[in-house]
């Protein structure tokens, strides 16, 4: 995302800093692997695996309970962001949200959920993106207009 997102001065240390950071992590895999005494065939091997563990977490993702799982994130909360969905007004207001950083993250959370095969631990990733999007749809959701506070004369709530 730095290399995406960041100004050129940043993006520079960035592209240097991220080389020198692989060397690094490679280096202290060998040695633990050295020090545990596998081989670096058995580490490959175990990366695969977690990459082919993709398919697992897509079929999951697919059947009524790894929807479920996900639905029991967040709650009855889903709906008050799915429900304005069927308004107009609602999309067009929420859908500056979704720009470019927002998606990437969000793919990013998915490629999380995926490789772990635990769906709703890594959906809780997510908090970061969902919460202010579900405060904003509380706040323009035509379903919950009735129940917004009113400011009548700029006194605060309760008075």
């Amino acid at each position: 995302m730095i290399l995406l997102f960041a100004n050129k001065k940043i993006r520079l240390t960035a592209f240097i800093s991220i080389p020198i950071a692989l060397l690094f992590y490679f280096f202290l895999k060998y040695f633990i692997d050295r020090s545990a005494g596998s081989s670096a065939g058995e580490s490959v091997n175990n990366a695969i695996e977690t990459v082919n563990s993709i398919s697992i977490s897509a079929i999951k993702l697919t059947s009524f309970k790894g929807l479920g799982d996900l639905f029991s994130v967040y709650g009855f909360f889903n709906l008050v962001f799915f429900s304005g969905l069927f308004y107009r007004s609602f999309r067009k207001k929420i859908a500056p949200w979704f720009n470019k950083l927002f998606i990437v993250f969000l793919l990013t959370i998915i490629l999380h959920m995926l490789l772990s095969t635990e769906l709703a631990r890594m959906f809780y990733l997510g908090s970061a993106l969902f919460v202010p999007l579900l405060a904003r749809s509380f706040e323009i959701n035509p379903l919950f207009k009735k129940f917004q506070y009113k400011q009548v004369n700029n006194l605060p709530p309760g008075e």
